[in-house]
Parts: structure tokens; C-alpha cells; sequence
């Protein structure tokens, strides 16, 4: 397994507070900007299965209104079958959803132990740095946890859309051989 990137105790003594301070409040933006992709695409998935749901009423409606096995039948019954099969898509996408909260519990960053290390001689800029150096990489953590479950959001989203769009291809071919035979 691969040991995770962090900042090594050598380099801690020399790297200077604010360096680290920038450190920890760069990768809190980038969480943040990680979290608000994944609210943009459940927004978007939200919108889009409510687009699917009445177009599947639609659908259903009209096949029940005209249930005739014709051309027009086995095209709407094909796009039928590419909605629902978009609508399982969005809803992996949807339901359930991994988030990572910024921050840590208060028992996560556990004081006392931190305490109880430390003595005099350690001083608060090197208490700072070291409970900062902890936070940057349960930041990291969450960064990379959430990054992959966007990723994978995403791909999901996108298989819903080609989803659909292969359900109307294939609704017009079957719709143009039905016609012709």
C-alpha cells in the first residue's frame, strides 16, 4: 500500500506557521469547492429525474390510452425501456451519497492526548504546527474521498444521459423498421 504524502517532522521545524496555516486553508477551499461540485450534480440529477418521471407518465399514459402493437407502440415502448434505465442511473446518483464534512469532532481532535504529550518546553507555535500538520491530512482524507465519489457521480450522471439518448435512437430505428414492414 502506498504511504499517503504528509509533512515530515524535519520539515515542520522549518517550515514556518503561516506556510503551514496557508497550507490547511488551501486544501479547506479545495474541499469546499469538491463539496459544492457534488451539490451542483445532485441539483442537476434532482432536475433531471423529474424530467424522466413525466416523460415515463407521458409514455406509460400513452401506451396505456393506445395500446396497439404498431410502430408507433414498440418505438415508445424502446424509449421507455432507455428512460428507465437513465432513471436507475440518476438514481445511483442520488441516492446514497457520500459526503465529507469539513472539520473533525471534537473527541477526533482529542485534546487531552495532544496535552498530556506535550510539556513546557514545547511551544505553542510548534503545538499549532503539529495539530495543523493532523488536520491537513484528515483534510486530505476527505479531499480524496470526496473526489472520488464525484468522479464516480459524474460517470453515473453521464450514463443516464446516454441512456436516454440511445433510447430515442433506438425508438426511431425500431419506429422505421416497424413502419416499412
Amino acid at each position: 500500500m502506498e504511504e499517503k504524502y504528509k509533512i515530515t517532522d524535519e520539515n515542520l521545524m522549518i517550515l514556518s506557521l503561516e506556510v503551514i496555516k496557508f497550507f490547511h486553508e488551501s486544501m479547506k477551499e479545495r474541499l469546499k469547492d469538491l463539496i459544492q461540485t457534488s451539490r451542483d450534480t445532485t441539483e442537476r440529477s434532482y432536475k433531471l429525474i423529474s424530467i424522466y418521471i413525466g416523460l415515463l407518465t407521458f409514455g406509460f399514459g400513452y401506451l396505456y390510452a393506445n395500446l396497439d402493437f404498431n410502430a408507433t407502440c414498440y418505438a415508445i415502448i424502446t424509449l421507455l425501456i432507455g428512460i428507465i434505465r437513465a432513471t436507475y442511473f440518476i438514481l445511483l446518483v442520488l441516492l446514497p451519497r457520500t459526503y465529507m464534512p469539513m472539520g473533525r469532532n471534537f473527541d477526533e481532535l482529542q485534546p487531552n492526548e495532544y496535552a498530556n504529550e506535550w510539556n513546557e518546553k514545547v511551544t505553542t507555535e510548534l503545538q499549532q504546527k503539529l495539530i495543523l500538520r493532523n488536520e491537513i491530512i484528515s483534510l486530505n482524507d476527505a479531499i480524496e474521498t470526496q473526489h472520488k465519489s464525484n468522479i464516480k457521480r459524474v460517470e453515473q450522471y453521464r450514463h443516464s444521459l446516454n441512456s436516454t439518448i440511445w433510447g430515442i435512437v433506438a425508438s426511431v430505428v425500431i419506429f422505421i423498421l416497424f413502419s416499412f414492414l
